[in-house]
């Protein structure tokens, strides 16, 4: 039998890809404008007394929503129920405590109201040399960042799978290149990055999504209050600076590069679209790449080879 001609053969690979893209452009069309009413509907989001967890919180408010900001303190709680703003809810959850978690799914419970979704913003950071970070710290870490997730995960499954609600997770573009002096934080977000692609594939079937958002650098209160804790650690351990050199020299170089990325993302409205969009989009994406670096450290983390990586960040 005689091939086809080579001019027909690639012509009709140009019409298979000509096609295939334009299907790919059309559902991502769809996935970004096709968007439901989320008016009334209820949020919960843990970690609200600063950063993107307040901005979140009016973001949701924007669209109508009524929200419930799991705070961490009694002033910010104060601060949410003093706005004379019926659709906000201040509520102390600290999400180490399971009591905490549970009275938030009550009273979500006796508003009677669908529950949208629940994002979780919750975590706390420290920088430093492995070494030098006590074995307690990681634990406290992860218990915030890992076991605190999973634990409102678990407790609002049952509304979530009632109302075929969704599941918001508050990542991090840090897993997909690590860097050093950040290993106490950073494997934590790996572990919800994990943990979350496995809810995703268990709740598919129910009718419940789960997405991810992993922003890059944007200004909150995380490196301040990560920095402070790193040096606490420090100074613990002061014989290790001659072997990994001066902690606030460290910080210093790092906080400039962190710095910098704030600068060239802006404010974290991009954050909150983010998860408006996750919340109410029709096909929402399983993961969202927020900021300008960490659009360019996803691509990189696919072509650099690991040990290329540990030569890289020794001039970091």
């Amino acid at each position: 039998m005689f091939g086809l001609p080579e001019y027909l053969t690639l012509s009709i690979s140009s019409s298979w890809f000509i096609t295939i893209l334009t299907m790919y452009v059309i559902f991502k069309l769809i996935q970004k404008f096709l968007v439901l009413n989320i008016q009334g509907k209820v949020v919960f989001i843990t970690g609200c007394d600063c950063g993107f967890g307040r901005s979140l919180v009016h973001a949701f408010l924007k669209q109508g929503c009524i929200v419930f900001a799991g705070c961490l303190q009694q002033k910010s709680v104060d601060e949410y129920n003093n706005l004379n703003n019926l659709n906000v809810r201040g509520l102390l959850v600290d999400v180490t405590k399971q009591e905490d978690i549970d009275t938030a799914v009550a009273e979500i419970q006796r508003t009677k109201r669908p529950l949208l979704c629940i994002v979780n913003n919750a975590v706390i950071s420290s920088f430093g040399w492995c070494e030098m970070i006590d074995i307690e710290t990681y634990k406290f870490i992860g218990d915030v960042n890992i076991y605190g997730m999973i634990r409102v995960c678990k407790s609002f499954l049952p509304l979530i799978r009632q109302h075929k609600g969704r599941i918001i997770q508050m990542g991090s573009i840090g897993p997909c290149l690590n860097a050093p002096f950040g290993s106490a934080y950073l494997n934590s977000k790996a572990a919800m990055l994990s943990f979350s692609s496995s809810l995703a594939q268990e709740l598919r079937p129910l009718g419940v999504t789960v997405s991810v958002i992993q922003p890059g650098f944007f200004k909150s209160n995380l490196l301040d209050s990560a920095k402070e804790k790193g040096f606490e650690e420090s100074q613990k351990l002061l014989d290790m600076e001659k072997v990994y050199g001066n902690y606030s020299k460290k910080m210093d170089e790092v906080k400039e590069k962190i710095l910098m990325s704030e600068s060239l993302n802006g404010d974290d409205t991009p954050v909150c679209n983010a998860a408006v969009h996750a919340a109410s989009a029709y096909f929402p994406p399983y993961r969202y790449i927020v900021g300008y670096d960490a659009e360019i450290i996803y691509l990189l983390h696919f072509i650099i080879p690991h040990r290329l990586l540990e030569q890289l960040m020794s001039f970091v």
